[in-house]
């Protein structure tokens, strides 16, 4: 008898043991979760759910930084060979070849807004046409009355995916580049608004906003830029710290500095040598915000923004631009940042990025990937969850 009284108590303290080391463990994790978010993170919820994958043409270059997402169509501008090219992302065939070669137009820049409304910056100087998916020219603009103010000519706006053509209410908005070598950039406009009405052009204004800082590497010229569903410009602060919100008739700075992930960006020596070489290093090496999103189907904004890296990886070849970790930071509409979100190296391409319904779409054409098929176009479906 006194040894079935010993089994049960030993019993009895072995399962109080098992309850508190239940107990114990369920606060734990919820110690950890609560410690892993900021106030606010919990609202939003991100996951990858899908790999697309397009199938491109053999004189198609599997890196492309001239691309657009329109609904659920890719397009893709090859410059080489004056052709502009639709994908399908669901399907993930190519749906339609515009070519420019019979009309003997020379593409710099696209703006895609739908089958019958495409905008293209020339390489002829100054030149903006408007074309249809049938490669017809609708209608041309000589902008040159427009982009030399002052004796100093601006270069019409060069796009990509980050600094891109953008049209919105009838207005069309351009990077705007003075053709000089210039330290005081703060005195010359930074983007130009075209307003439309019908086929004409109504009128134009420059865009002024004023740096804290110095410029800290040339391609700082070149402006990450995003617009809203109100149409205002966001565009990103040298010194990665803060954005400017706002329109022509004047722009608000909002500090972002809070980031978890905000790295001290060193200067450029204008005077190292050689020039090309060096600016090419500190493309490579330095962080720096290198995309501006903005989320109509969530009303959120996100901000890329590359890592530093060494100038050669662990075999001792060179690193691209690519290669590097990098974050997104989420902000709502006030913009507080409200969760971030980081990337491993060596997998994905930052510099593409697009947003549709369902998500994130972030490309995976890094040739250190081992998913990498030079034969594709690849993405990988984020999906996006925000309880607003």
């Amino acid at each position: 008898m006194v040894l079935e009284d010993q089994i049960m108590a030993i019993n009895s303290l072995l399962l109080i043991r098992a309850n508190v080391f239940c107990i114990s463990l369920l606060f734990s994790l919820l110690f950890i979760l609560v410690s892993c978010v900021k106030p606010g993170d919990n609202a939003i919820n991100i996951r990858p759910i899908d790999t697309l994958e397009i199938k491109i043409p053999d004189s198609t270059e599997y890196k492309s930084y001239q691309q657009q997402l329109v609904s659920d169509e890719l397009i893709n501008v090859k410059r080489g060979f004056n052709e502009i090219e639709i994908y399908d992302i669901n399907e993930g065939i190519l749906k339609n070849k515009i070519n420019f070669e019979e009309n003997s137009i020379k593409i710099k820049s696209v703006c895609y807004i739908n089958s019958d409304s495409i905008f293209i910056i020339t390489e002829e100087p100054h030149i903006l046409i408007l074309v249809n998916d049938d490669s017809k020219i609708i209608n041309n603009w000589d902008l040159s009355s427009i982009y030399t103010t002052d004796s100093v000519v601006y270069s019409l706006g060069q796009a990509n995916v980050n600094w891109p053509l953008m049209f919105s209410d009838n207005s069309l908005y351009l990077n705007s580049r003075a053709d000089v070598w210039f330290s005081n950039f703060n005195h010359y406009p930074r983007i130009l608004k075209i307003n439309f009405e019908g086929d004409d052009i109504v009128s134009h204004k420059y865009f002024y906003y004023v740096e804290r800082d110095t410029l800290l590497y040339f391609n700082d010229l070149f402006l990450c830029t995003t617009i809203n569903s109100d149409n205002e410009l966001i565009v990103r602060s040298l010194d990665d710290s803060s954005l400017f919100v706002g329109n022509s008739e004047g722009f608000k700075e909002i500090l972002v500095s809070n980031s978890k992930y905000l790295q001290k960006k060193n200067k450029f020596d204008f005077e190292a040598k050689p020039y090309h070489e060096m600016t090419d290093r500190f493309l490579i090496k330095e962080p720096r915000t290198i995309g501006l999103r903005y989320d109509k189907y969530r009303n959120l904004y996100y901000k890329i923004y590359k890592h530093r890296q060494n100038l050669l990886d662990s075999n001792g070849m060179r690193n691209s631009i690519e290669d590097a970790e990098f974050s997104i930071t989420f902000f709502d509409t006030e913009f507080n940042i409200i969760f971030e979100k980081l990337f491993k190296p060596n997998y994905y391409d930052p510099l593409n990025i697009f947003v549709n319904e369902k998500g994130l779409l972030i490309s995976i054409n890094n040739m250190k990937n081992p998913l990498f098929d030079m034969n594709y176009f690849k993405f990988e479906l984020w999906e996006i969850n925000y309880e607003n």
